[in-house]
């Protein structure tokens, strides 16, 4: 599967989307809690594999992203390095080599950067960048590099492999952690290059929320970070407020969906809660969030989560679940224009949604004729394109059960 900025997975009940979403979030808590709490959080190795393969094949994940910048000089500042984008492919294997009785083995992991490579005779030549490529992979206990570099670099390796490697003398003595990813400890492993790593996995923000959370007040000590479900929203929504400038857009951004909204702040009581309260321009009285409607608290966690939450994926099991029709269009605006900050992933059954996003940013998640999930592009269907020229509606062939004609 390849993202675009906005991606709108659609499908049948039971046809994957769901588990689509729970491998992102299975990405985000390696990254904060390790391989074996995330396992754990999904309770555990029998409900992370496929249940009609069982336990004889791994679980196989791969995944190329492009990292924020990350740069690396040598001391001398003539070598300069970037890391492009990152492919990371692993396995978790279920039986056989589970000598740490975790009920699972890490097997083949293989990390790979293309990276760009600047040469100066001085620290004040500009040059055209080259091409390079470093791997390392780890299976049955053993460390393989590869450094692929054009022949005019080749006379200064050793000193790219000290940019990359810290001390490559080590970096061949690493330790085999049983049960853990490479990228699982980083502080481990000399490979400078993996920090650059860090920061895209740490950055996937995965929610589903629930308004009955939304309504109530929560304690003032909390996460700063958006919770999953969003029950932590008062928390976040106070340092957004906190902001003249994040204050200045989430009012401007509440309104262009819901313009009675005449004023929104959050409230600190005697018990040390805090609880979401908005005004509406009929009245100056304060509404406190338990009386709110569900529609409203879910826009103001959608926007707080795609404009808000620092995260560069954010992903959102059916942000329109609980909102009004004729807002669905207010919505989807909302989200093509915070894509172009914060590459987004929703799921829906909203016909009002797939008619809004359009073709371009549609994912059909469908089940083949042995049960397994896949995931195809409508607007590369040539029927679909006949009908959409006849004048027959994208939502129309949702509801119509057509788009899963062609798969």
């Amino acid at each position: 599967m390849s993202l675009d900025r906005l991606n709108v997975l659609i499908g049948a009940n039971a046809s994957g989307k769901s588990n689509l979403v729970q491998v992102f979030k299975f990405l985000s808590d390696i990254s904060e809690q390790g391989l074996e709490n995330a396992i754990s959080l999904q309770g555990g190795v029998e409900f992370l594999r496929n249940l009609n393969i069982g336990a004889r094949e791994p679980t196989e994940i791969s995944l190329a992203m492009e990292p924020p910048t990350y740069r690396l000089r040598d001391p001398g500042r003539k070598l300069a390095l970037s890391v492009r984008e990152f492919k990371y492919d692993f396995q978790i294997r279920y039986k056989g080599r589970q000598r740490s009785g975790l009920g699972f083995a890490v097997g083949k992991q293989t990390i790979e950067a293309d990276l760009e490579i600047s040469r100066a005779a001085s620290p004040t030549d500009t040059v055209k960048p080259y091409q390079g490529v470093v791997s390392v992979s780890l299976d049955d206990g053993k460390y393989d590099f590869d450094l692929r570099l054009p022949s005019e670099l080749e006379s200064v390796r050793d000193k790219l492999l000290d940019l990359l490697f810290w001390s490559p003398s080590t970096a061949a003595k690493l330790p085999v952690r049983e049960g853990r990813l490479l990228i699982d400890y980083r502080s481990d492993v000399p490979l400078s290059f993996l920090l650059a790593f860090e920061p895209p996995l740490k950055g996937i923000g995965v929610y589903d929320f629930e308004p009955k959370l939304l309504k109530s007040a929560t304690p003032i000590a909390g996460k700063a970070d958006l919770e999953p479900d969003a029950n932590n929203l008062p928390i976040v929504l106070n340092e957004i407020l906190r902001d003249r400038e994040g204050r200045r857009r989430m009012q401007n951004l509440l309104r262009d969906l819901l313009p009675f909204i005449s004023d929104l702040k959050v409230s600190l009581f005697a018990d040390r809660t805090l609880l979401v309260m908005m005004k509406e321009v009929y009245s100056g009285l304060p509404i406190p969030a338990s009386f709110l409607a569900d529609g409203t608290l879910s826009i103001l966690a959608l926007l707080t989560a795609v404009y808000f939450s620092r995260k560069w994926l954010v992903v959102i099991e059916e942000p329109d679940r609980h909102i009004h029709p004729s807002l669905i269009r207010g919505v989807v605006e909302i989200l093509k224009e915070a894509c172009e900050e914060t590459q987004i992933i929703i799921t829906t059954h909203n016909p009002e949604v797939v008619k809004t996003a359009g073709l371009d940013y549609i994912l059909l998640v469908s089940r083949d004729e042995e049960g397994y999930s896949t995931i195809t592009r409508p607007r590369d269907k040539r029927e679909v394109k006949i009908f959409l020229k006849n004048k027959i509606g994208l939502d129309e062939l949702y509801v119509d059960g057509l788009l899963e004609a062609w798969v």
